[in-house]
Protein backbone atom coordinates (compact mmCIF):
# COMPACT_ATOMS: atom_id res chain seq x y z
CA UNK A 1 0.00 0.00 0.00
CA UNK A 2 1.68 3.53 -0.80
CA UNK A 3 1.79 6.42 1.86
CA UNK A 4 -0.47 9.24 0.97
CA UNK A 5 0.83 12.19 -0.30
CA UNK A 6 1.02 15.13 2.31
CA UNK A 7 3.61 17.98 3.20
CA UNK A 8 3.71 20.64 5.64
CA UNK A 9 1.30 23.13 4.91
CA UNK A 10 2.42 26.89 5.40
CA UNK A 11 0.65 30.01 5.04
CA UNK A 12 0.19 32.77 2.22
CA UNK A 13 0.07 36.74 3.15
CA UNK A 14 -0.65 39.60 0.45
CA UNK A 15 0.05 43.09 1.86
CA UNK A 16 -0.98 45.80 0.03
CA UNK A 17 -0.79 43.98 -3.75
CA UNK A 18 -1.06 46.35 -6.98
CA UNK A 19 -0.96 45.30 -10.34
CA UNK A 20 -1.76 47.53 -13.63
CA UNK A 21 -1.57 46.80 -17.09
CA UNK A 22 -0.66 50.46 -18.53
CA UNK A 23 -3.30 53.03 -17.26
CA UNK A 24 -5.73 49.92 -16.54
CA UNK A 25 -5.73 48.61 -12.56
CA UNK A 26 -6.53 45.41 -12.41
CA UNK A 27 -5.47 44.66 -8.66
CA UNK A 28 -5.82 47.65 -6.22
CA UNK A 29 -4.34 46.94 -2.74
CA UNK A 30 -4.98 43.53 -2.13
CA UNK A 31 -3.84 42.35 1.74
CA UNK A 32 -5.31 39.27 2.40
CA UNK A 33 -3.72 36.53 5.09
CA UNK A 34 -4.17 32.81 4.41
CA UNK A 35 -4.00 30.58 7.13
CA UNK A 36 -1.86 27.03 6.63
CA UNK A 37 -3.92 24.27 5.25
CA UNK A 38 -7.31 26.70 4.38
CA UNK A 39 -8.56 26.33 1.74
CA UNK A 40 -9.63 30.44 0.33
CA UNK A 41 -11.53 30.88 -3.02
CA UNK A 42 -11.46 34.41 -4.99
CA UNK A 43 -15.10 34.83 -6.07
CA UNK A 44 -15.99 37.70 -8.67
CA UNK A 45 -17.23 38.48 -12.42
CA UNK A 46 -14.79 38.77 -15.01
CA UNK A 47 -12.54 41.56 -14.72
CA UNK A 48 -12.52 41.46 -10.73
CA UNK A 49 -8.50 41.05 -10.07
CA UNK A 50 -8.90 37.28 -8.97
CA UNK A 51 -7.05 35.51 -11.71
CA UNK A 52 -4.23 37.93 -11.41
CA UNK A 53 -4.25 37.90 -7.96
CA UNK A 54 -3.51 34.13 -7.92
CA UNK A 55 -1.04 34.89 -10.83
CA UNK A 56 1.18 37.31 -9.21
CA UNK A 57 1.34 34.62 -5.87
CA UNK A 58 2.29 31.65 -8.57
CA UNK A 59 4.80 34.43 -9.76
CA UNK A 60 3.66 34.51 -12.99
CA UNK A 61 2.96 38.31 -12.51
CA UNK A 62 4.82 40.60 -11.50
CA UNK A 63 3.35 43.09 -8.30
CA UNK A 64 3.70 46.87 -8.67
CA UNK A 65 3.44 47.16 -5.48
CA UNK A 66 3.01 44.87 -2.17
CA UNK A 67 4.45 42.20 -0.48
CA UNK A 68 3.88 38.30 -1.16
CA UNK A 69 4.56 35.77 1.46
CA UNK A 70 3.86 31.68 1.29
CA UNK A 71 5.49 30.90 4.79
CA UNK A 72 7.83 33.53 6.01
CA UNK A 73 9.86 34.17 2.66
CA UNK A 74 9.28 36.96 0.73
CA UNK A 75 8.65 36.01 -2.88
CA UNK A 76 8.14 39.00 -4.50
CA UNK A 77 11.53 38.09 -6.89
CA UNK A 78 11.65 34.72 -7.32
CA UNK A 79 10.22 33.11 -10.06
CA UNK A 80 7.38 30.45 -9.98
CA UNK A 81 9.39 27.24 -10.10
CA UNK A 82 11.26 28.81 -6.51
CA UNK A 83 8.14 28.95 -4.87
CA UNK A 84 7.10 25.26 -4.21
CA UNK A 85 3.45 25.99 -5.54
CA UNK A 86 1.31 23.41 -7.56
CA UNK A 87 -1.02 24.76 -10.02
CA UNK A 88 -3.95 23.07 -11.40
CA UNK A 89 -5.46 24.70 -15.02
CA UNK A 90 -8.81 24.94 -16.22
CA UNK A 91 -7.00 23.62 -19.50
CA UNK A 92 -5.75 20.72 -17.63
CA UNK A 93 -2.29 21.14 -19.70
CA UNK A 94 -1.64 17.72 -19.44
CA UNK A 95 0.50 16.55 -22.10
CA UNK A 96 -1.14 14.59 -24.99
CA UNK A 97 1.56 12.21 -26.05
CA UNK A 98 2.70 11.03 -22.34
CA UNK A 99 0.72 8.23 -20.50
CA UNK A 100 -0.94 9.78 -16.67
CA UNK A 101 1.76 7.94 -14.90
CA UNK A 102 4.40 10.30 -17.07
CA UNK A 103 2.28 13.37 -16.89
CA UNK A 104 2.73 12.86 -13.17
CA UNK A 105 6.16 12.18 -12.88
CA UNK A 106 7.10 15.57 -14.87
CA UNK A 107 7.16 17.74 -12.19
CA UNK A 108 9.55 15.67 -10.04
CA UNK A 109 11.78 14.53 -13.25
CA UNK A 110 12.56 18.53 -13.55
CA UNK A 111 13.25 18.39 -9.76
CA UNK A 112 16.00 15.14 -10.15
CA UNK A 113 13.43 12.40 -8.91
CA UNK A 114 13.90 9.35 -10.62
CA UNK A 115 13.80 5.61 -10.10
CA UNK A 116 11.90 3.71 -7.68
CA UNK A 117 11.36 6.99 -5.52
CA UNK A 118 9.85 8.31 -8.50
CA UNK A 119 7.61 5.74 -9.18
CA UNK A 120 6.37 5.40 -5.94
CA UNK A 121 5.44 8.68 -5.41
CA UNK A 122 3.39 8.89 -8.68
CA UNK A 123 1.77 5.81 -7.00
CA UNK A 124 0.50 7.81 -3.70
CA UNK A 125 -0.33 10.81 -5.92
CA UNK A 126 -2.39 8.98 -8.09
CA UNK A 127 -4.35 6.29 -5.14
CA UNK A 128 -4.65 9.88 -3.59
CA UNK A 129 -7.06 11.18 -6.34
CA UNK A 130 -8.80 7.66 -7.08
CA UNK A 131 -7.02 6.97 -10.25
CA UNK A 132 -4.49 4.16 -8.78
CA UNK A 133 -4.11 1.46 -11.78
CA UNK A 134 -4.50 4.12 -14.80
CA UNK A 135 -1.09 5.02 -15.05
CA UNK A 136 -0.47 3.24 -18.03
CA UNK A 137 -3.87 5.22 -19.80
CA UNK A 138 -3.28 8.10 -22.79
CA UNK A 139 -5.26 11.74 -21.48
CA UNK A 140 -7.33 10.82 -24.46
CA UNK A 141 -8.94 7.60 -23.09
CA UNK A 142 -10.01 9.42 -20.12
CA UNK A 143 -13.06 11.37 -19.07
CA UNK A 144 -13.18 14.78 -18.42
CA UNK A 145 -13.13 14.69 -14.54
CA UNK A 146 -10.30 12.18 -14.91
CA UNK A 147 -8.13 14.13 -16.74
CA UNK A 148 -8.59 17.21 -13.92
CA UNK A 149 -7.64 14.31 -11.37
CA UNK A 150 -4.67 13.69 -13.42
CA UNK A 151 -3.72 17.47 -13.45
CA UNK A 152 -4.08 17.37 -9.61
CA UNK A 153 -1.79 14.63 -8.96
CA UNK A 154 0.52 16.26 -11.10
CA UNK A 155 -0.08 19.18 -9.20
CA UNK A 156 0.23 17.65 -5.46
CA UNK A 157 3.27 14.87 -6.36
CA UNK A 158 5.61 17.27 -5.61
CA UNK A 159 4.31 18.16 -2.13
CA UNK A 160 4.15 21.80 -2.86
CA UNK A 161 3.49 23.94 0.17
CA UNK A 162 0.86 25.87 -1.67
CA UNK A 163 -1.87 24.69 -4.38
CA UNK A 164 -3.18 27.11 -6.81
CA UNK A 165 -6.27 26.26 -8.59
CA UNK A 166 -7.25 28.25 -11.62
CA UNK A 167 -11.08 28.04 -12.20
CA UNK A 168 -10.60 24.05 -12.78
CA UNK A 169 -14.18 22.89 -13.31
CA UNK A 170 -15.14 25.61 -15.30
CA UNK A 171 -14.89 23.05 -18.66
CA UNK A 172 -17.16 20.14 -17.09
CA UNK A 173 -20.78 19.64 -17.06
CA UNK A 174 -22.73 20.44 -14.40
CA UNK A 175 -23.06 16.88 -12.43
CA UNK A 176 -19.62 16.32 -12.96
CA UNK A 177 -18.49 19.75 -11.70
CA UNK A 178 -20.29 18.88 -8.89
CA UNK A 179 -18.98 15.86 -8.15
CA UNK A 180 -15.05 16.92 -8.53
CA UNK A 181 -16.07 20.37 -6.06
CA UNK A 182 -16.41 17.49 -3.24
CA UNK A 183 -13.36 15.12 -4.51
CA UNK A 184 -11.35 18.61 -4.59
CA UNK A 185 -12.50 19.31 -1.35
CA UNK A 186 -11.67 15.73 0.67
CA UNK A 187 -8.15 15.59 -1.58
CA UNK A 188 -7.30 19.03 -0.22
CA UNK A 189 -8.38 18.11 3.08
CA UNK A 190 -6.31 14.81 3.09
CA UNK A 191 -3.24 16.18 1.98
CA UNK A 192 -3.48 19.18 4.05
CA UNK A 193 -2.46 21.74 1.74
CA UNK A 194 -3.47 25.59 1.35
CA UNK A 195 -4.71 25.92 -1.17
CA UNK A 196 -6.18 29.20 -3.06
CA UNK A 197 -9.08 28.85 -5.60
CA UNK A 198 -10.19 30.90 -8.15
CA UNK A 199 -13.98 30.84 -9.49
CA UNK A 200 -16.65 33.00 -10.71
CA UNK A 201 -19.02 30.17 -9.45
CA UNK A 202 -20.61 31.28 -6.11
CA UNK A 203 -22.20 27.43 -5.20
CA UNK A 204 -18.52 26.36 -5.82
CA UNK A 205 -17.05 28.63 -4.02
CA UNK A 206 -19.41 28.11 -1.10
CA UNK A 207 -19.25 24.29 -1.64
CA UNK A 208 -15.44 23.72 -1.51
CA UNK A 209 -14.30 27.10 0.51
CA UNK A 210 -13.22 27.34 4.17
CA UNK A 211 -13.37 31.44 3.56
CA UNK A 212 -14.59 32.97 0.14
CA UNK A 213 -13.07 36.06 -0.69
CA UNK A 214 -15.55 38.24 -2.66
CA UNK A 215 -13.44 40.63 -5.47
CA UNK A 216 -14.91 43.55 -7.12
CA UNK A 217 -12.68 46.33 -9.49
CA UNK A 218 -9.70 44.92 -8.12
CA UNK A 219 -10.27 45.16 -4.85
CA UNK A 220 -11.74 43.02 -1.71
CA UNK A 221 -15.14 43.68 -0.66
CA UNK A 222 -16.20 41.14 1.83
CA UNK A 223 -14.10 38.19 3.35
CA UNK A 224 -15.88 35.52 5.66
CA UNK A 225 -17.29 32.00 5.64
CA UNK A 226 -19.57 30.82 3.28
CA UNK A 227 -22.46 31.44 5.45
CA UNK A 228 -21.23 34.33 6.61
CA UNK A 229 -20.74 35.41 3.02
CA UNK A 230 -24.08 34.26 1.87
CA UNK A 231 -26.32 35.35 5.36
CA UNK A 232 -25.03 38.44 5.99
CA UNK A 233 -23.93 40.18 2.42
CA UNK A 234 -22.13 43.98 3.26
CA UNK A 235 -23.27 45.50 0.12
CA UNK A 236 -26.12 45.10 -2.50
CA UNK A 237 -22.97 44.07 -4.77
CA UNK A 238 -22.26 40.50 -2.63
CA UNK A 239 -25.90 39.72 -2.18
CA UNK A 240 -26.11 40.01 -5.91
CA UNK A 241 -22.91 38.45 -7.12
CA UNK A 242 -23.93 35.31 -3.89
CA UNK A 243 -27.37 33.91 -5.12
CA UNK A 244 -30.61 35.16 -6.27
CA UNK A 245 -32.44 37.80 -4.24
CA UNK A 246 -35.71 39.64 -3.65
CA UNK A 247 -35.07 43.38 -3.90
CA UNK A 248 -37.53 45.35 -2.80
CA UNK A 249 -37.03 49.64 -2.92
CA UNK A 250 -38.34 51.77 0.01
CA UNK A 251 -36.84 54.18 2.67
CA UNK A 252 -35.97 54.04 6.24
CA UNK A 253 -38.88 55.07 8.46
CA UNK A 254 -37.46 53.67 11.57
CA UNK A 255 -33.68 53.18 12.32
CA UNK A 256 -32.44 51.21 15.45
CA UNK A 257 -29.07 49.59 16.89
CA UNK A 258 -29.96 46.33 14.24
CA UNK A 259 -34.07 46.44 12.79
CA UNK A 260 -35.53 48.89 11.85
CA UNK A 261 -38.26 49.81 9.68
CA UNK A 262 -38.59 50.76 5.65
CA UNK A 263 -41.51 52.43 4.21
CA UNK A 264 -41.61 50.75 0.43
CA UNK A 265 -42.25 52.56 -2.43
CA UNK A 266 -45.48 50.38 -3.31
CA UNK A 267 -47.05 51.62 0.58
CA UNK A 268 -45.81 48.82 3.06
CA UNK A 269 -44.16 49.42 6.04
CA UNK A 270 -41.96 46.52 6.77
CA UNK A 271 -39.18 45.12 8.95
CA UNK A 272 -35.68 45.24 8.11
CA UNK A 273 -32.36 44.71 9.41
CA UNK A 274 -29.91 47.26 9.32
CA UNK A 275 -26.75 47.92 8.93
CA UNK A 276 -25.05 50.21 11.68
CA UNK A 277 -24.74 53.43 9.03
CA UNK A 278 -28.25 53.55 7.76
CA UNK A 279 -30.14 56.25 9.05
CA UNK A 280 -33.97 57.32 8.48
CA UNK A 281 -35.27 58.92 5.73
CA UNK A 282 -32.37 56.72 3.64
CA UNK A 283 -33.14 55.23 0.51
CA UNK A 284 -32.63 51.92 0.45
CA UNK A 285 -33.11 48.76 -1.07
CA UNK A 286 -34.58 46.02 0.96
CA UNK A 287 -32.84 42.35 0.30
CA UNK A 288 -34.69 38.50 0.78
CA UNK A 289 -33.80 35.52 0.08
CA UNK A 290 -36.47 33.41 -1.51
CA UNK A 291 -35.99 30.48 1.12
CA UNK A 292 -36.48 32.89 3.85
CA UNK A 293 -39.99 33.48 2.64
CA UNK A 294 -42.87 31.70 3.99
CA UNK A 295 -45.79 31.38 1.94
CA UNK A 296 -49.34 29.71 2.91
CA UNK A 297 -52.83 29.66 1.78
CA UNK A 298 -54.68 32.29 3.00
CA UNK A 299 -56.95 30.04 5.63
CA UNK A 300 -53.77 28.01 6.85
CA UNK A 301 -51.63 29.07 10.23
CA UNK A 302 -48.90 30.87 9.63
CA UNK A 303 -45.41 32.02 11.50
CA UNK A 304 -46.04 34.93 14.17
CA UNK A 305 -42.64 36.35 13.50
CA UNK A 306 -42.69 39.02 11.13
CA UNK A 307 -45.22 40.55 9.07
CA UNK A 308 -47.64 38.61 6.91
CA UNK A 309 -48.69 40.31 3.99
CA UNK A 310 -51.75 38.89 1.80
CA UNK A 311 -51.06 38.46 -1.98
CA UNK A 312 -51.88 35.72 -4.88
CA UNK A 313 -49.51 33.62 -6.52
CA UNK A 314 -48.97 34.29 -10.35
CA UNK A 315 -46.78 31.70 -11.46
CA UNK A 316 -44.92 28.97 -10.48
CA UNK A 317 -41.75 26.98 -11.52
CA UNK A 318 -41.04 22.94 -10.77
CA UNK A 319 -37.78 22.38 -9.81
CA UNK A 320 -38.40 18.48 -8.45
CA UNK A 321 -36.85 19.14 -5.21
CA UNK A 322 -37.98 22.84 -4.77
CA UNK A 323 -40.52 25.35 -6.34
CA UNK A 324 -40.45 28.79 -6.90
CA UNK A 325 -43.77 31.09 -5.88
CA UNK A 326 -44.31 34.18 -7.40
CA UNK A 327 -46.56 36.32 -5.30
CA UNK A 328 -48.03 39.93 -6.51
CA UNK A 329 -48.73 41.41 -2.60
CA UNK A 330 -50.25 44.57 -2.85
CA UNK A 331 -48.15 47.33 -1.20
CA UNK A 332 -44.76 45.46 -1.79
CA UNK A 333 -44.56 44.08 -5.41
CA UNK A 334 -43.73 40.62 -6.91
CA UNK A 335 -41.85 38.63 -4.29
CA UNK A 336 -40.34 34.88 -5.05
CA UNK A 337 -40.83 32.37 -2.48
CA UNK A 338 -38.62 29.27 -2.21
CA UNK A 339 -40.97 26.39 -0.72
CA UNK A 340 -39.22 22.48 -0.68
CA UNK A 341 -41.66 19.92 -2.07
CA UNK A 342 -41.92 18.22 1.01
CA UNK A 343 -45.67 17.05 0.90
CA UNK A 344 -47.04 15.84 -2.40
CA UNK A 345 -50.10 17.98 -2.00
CA UNK A 346 -47.89 21.32 -1.68
CA UNK A 347 -48.06 22.24 -5.01
CA UNK A 348 -52.08 21.72 -5.30
CA UNK A 349 -52.96 23.81 -1.75
CA UNK A 350 -50.50 26.74 -3.55
CA UNK A 351 -51.39 26.50 -7.10
CA UNK A 352 -51.45 29.79 -9.90
CA UNK A 353 -54.29 32.61 -8.75
CA UNK A 354 -54.43 31.14 -4.61
CA UNK A 355 -54.69 33.81 -2.43
CA UNK A 356 -51.87 33.27 -0.07
CA UNK A 357 -49.54 35.07 3.32
CA UNK A 358 -46.15 35.58 2.11
CA UNK A 359 -43.74 36.89 5.17
CA UNK A 360 -40.34 36.98 6.45
CA UNK A 361 -38.45 37.39 10.05
CA UNK A 362 -36.98 41.27 10.21
CA UNK A 363 -33.46 39.55 10.43
CA UNK A 364 -33.74 37.81 6.98
CA UNK A 365 -34.51 40.82 4.96
CA UNK A 366 -31.58 43.17 4.92
CA UNK A 367 -31.46 47.06 3.65
CA UNK A 368 -28.42 48.47 1.51
CA UNK A 369 -28.44 52.08 1.03
CA UNK A 370 -29.43 53.01 -2.17
CA UNK A 371 -25.80 55.00 -3.03
CA UNK A 372 -23.90 51.99 -2.01
CA UNK A 373 -21.00 51.69 -4.66
CA UNK A 374 -21.75 47.97 -4.59
CA UNK A 375 -25.51 48.16 -5.42
CA UNK A 376 -24.29 50.61 -8.81
CA UNK A 377 -22.28 48.04 -9.66
CA UNK A 378 -24.68 45.11 -9.16
CA UNK A 379 -27.72 47.08 -11.21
Amino acid sequence: MVDQIRGEPVGVELTRVAKSYGAVPAVRGVSLAIEPGEIVSLLGPSGCGKTTTLRIVAGLERPDAGEIRIGRALVNTLPPWKRNIGMVFQSYALFPHMTVAENVAFGLRMRGVAGATMDQEVAAALAQVRLGGFGERRPSELSGGQRQRVALARAIVTRPSVLLLDEPLAALDRQLRESMQIEIREIQRAVGITAIFVTHDQEEALTLSDRVVVMEDGRIVQSGTPAEIYERPRTRFVSDFVGFSNVLDGRVAEGGRELGTVTLTAGRLVPVSLAPDIAPGDEVDVVVRPEKVWVAAAHEAVPTAGHAFPGTITHSVYMGALTYHHVAVEGVGRVVAMVPNVEPATSGTLAVGSAVLVGWRPESALAFRRNDPGARAAS
